[in-house]
């Protein structure tokens, strides 16, 4: 009993230093565009002093023309020792581009830290940090057909919970094939299942997450994908043509005010000559004029 009072008030006071570091006070709002342009970075400012913990894409949400995230955090910490919590942020409104990027990965994670070490590649929950560390558990034989798969141990039992793998357990195929596109830069989404993989937005282990995202009609989710990437391919378009103009005006200043100069520098050139020449011309014929005339 008293276990589960510390885990609560430690799970409490990290939720607390969430909010504060996440978001200003009524003052500013979640809705507001200071904190819609720096959630990223408030995110990963929240777990700066954190050295292992995980973060979950929970849920995603788009309503009044704004996009959104929730996050999972799952955090290790020292004291007390090997005390694992976990905890939800609130719904954050994220810009298209993020909510493009992620729009695959729900119930994944899309952060990890080990050893105070940030790792921002995308992978099934707990398999960075937990799943295949001996320290957490162990692969267990399968005699049934020969395979294998994960178990914690009994005081980590609580992590198949927290990472929804308590339904079904990851075989030793899925994380060795998971290594495998790791090392190449690739995003893991696990075996075949059906018409989809087994993990992210469209996959089966989404379904144990209990999003609201998942409860909302197919034709919602299709429109929302097609909205946000029509928004992102459009800001893409005026960027790369704001770019364009702008070398495209420095180019044409640059020629225009360069080739004026020299123009002009020519000419001066000229001029000088001309009126120099002239000069000599009149004077000298000015002198021989006058010996002539003696």
């Amino acid at each position: 009993m008293k276990l589960k009072t510390i885990l609560l008030v430690i799970g409490t006071v990290l939720l607390l230093k969430w909010c504060a570091s996440s978001c200003d006070s009524n003052a500013t709002g979640f809705n507001s565009d200071a904190y819609k342009q720096s959630a990223k970075h408030k995110l990963l400012k929240s777990i700066d002093t954190i050295s292992d913990c995980v973060v979950i894409l929970k849920d995603m949400d788009f309503k009044d023309d704004k996009y959104y995230h929730q996050y999972k955090v799952i955090s290790q910490l020292k004291q007390p020792k090997d005390t694992i919590v976990s905890f939800d942020s609130p719904m954050y409104e994220v810009e298209p581009d993020v909510f493009d990027k992620y729009k695959d990965n729900l119930g994944m994670e899309i952060y990890s830290k080990a050893n105070g070490v940030l790792n921002n590649a995308v992978s099934p929950p707990g398999y960075s940090n937990y799943v295949g560390n001996p320290q957490y558990g162990r692969w267990v034989n399968n005699n049934n057909n020969g395979s294998s798969f994960w178990e914690f141990y009994g005081k980590y039992k609580f992590l198949s919970s927290m990472f929804d793998l308590a339904t079904n357990r990851v075989n030793r195929s899925w994380y060795d094939d998971y290594g495998r596109y790791r090392n190449r830069g690739d995003i893991y989404y696990g075996p075949q299942y059906g018409n989809n993989h087994y993990y992210g937005t469209r996959g089966k282990h989404s379904t144990y997450t209990k999003s609201k995202w998942q409860q909302k009609p197919l034709t919602f989710k299709d429109k929302v994908r097609s909205k946000v990437k029509r928004s992102v391919g459009s800001s893409s378009s005026n960027s790369f043509k704001s770019k364009v103009n702008s070398r495209g005006t420095r180019g044409s200043g640059f020629s225009s005010s360069k080739g004026s100069s020299s123009s002009n520098s020519f000419k001066s050139r000229v001029n000088s000559r001309v009126t120099r020449s002239s000069g000599r011309s009149s004077s000298s014929m000015r002198s021989r004029g006058g010996g002539y005339g003696k």
